[in-house]
């Protein structure tokens, strides 16, 4: 089960992630990149794929 933090932390790099395949930038290390980390997916793995993959989760906590 996760708490409440890092259910928030999915949620908003779920949103975050699909702004940025919209066009929207940020300063720093991009969404894509640290939502690859938490999820633990290779360098490589593409947009979709990441989220593709928050989506389901964040498909989960909604319907927990």
């Amino acid at each position: 089960m996760l708490t409440q933090a890092q259910a928030f932390q999915i949620l908003a790099l779920y949103q975050a992630v699909k702004l940025e395949a919209l066009g929207l930038k940020r300063r720093g290390r991009s969404a894509t990149v640290i939502a690859r980390e938490l999820l633990g997916m290779p360098k490589g793995a593409k947009r979709e794929v990441v989220l593709a993959r928050l989506k389901d989760m964040r498909d989960q906590l909604t319907t927990a």
